[in-house]
């Protein structure tokens, strides 16, 4: 095989076609947002070497979604599946590149509220609000941040 088979061009097309293949509401299932971010930043990994081992595990991981898609499969079993790739090409992100995971704001808030009520146990209520809400806006800040720039997984 050759390089330009791993293409940045050529895996978007890739990705495209299982794009217009498959309903919206089954991405998530299926992570097309998260390979859809590491494509558009491949090429911004340090060295060449390390962008062509990226590009290729992205594309059997796009073959190996078209297989599996095209089999009669319960979206979840193979959601479970597929995780382990994407896992796996993640965590060259986060490394090398600083992407986080996608944020979930329903945790942050259950995670902002436990915190709320440990410090108001020792604090004044209003000290516990205050240092819950500056968290809360620098890591949402943070976040938006990242997901602005698209690095996040």
């Amino acid at each position: 095989m050759t390089d330009e088979i791993f293409s940045k061009e050529t895996l978007q097309v890739e990705l495209d076609t299982i794009k217009m293949s498959t309903a919206k509401e089954q991405w998530r299932y299926y992570y097309i947002e998260s390979i859809q971010n590491f494509i558009i930043h491949l090429h911004t990994f340090p060295s060449e070497r390390t962008q062509t081992r990226i590009a290729t595990e992205i594309h059997a991981y796009l073959i190996l979604l078209k297989e599996r898609i095209n089999e009669d499969h319960d979206v979840h079993d193979l959601a479970k599946k597929l995780y382990p790739a994407v896992w796996k090409l993640s965590r060259e992100y986060v490394d090398f590149l600083g992407f986080i995971k996608k944020p979930s704001y329903i945790f942050r808030f259950v995670l902002g509220a436990i915190l709320f009520f440990l410090l108001k146990s020792s604090f004044d209520a209003w000290i516990a609000v205050g240092c819950v809400s500056f968290i809360a806006i620098a890591t949402t800040a943070y976040s938006a941040f990242k997901i602005k720039k698209r690095k996040y997984w």
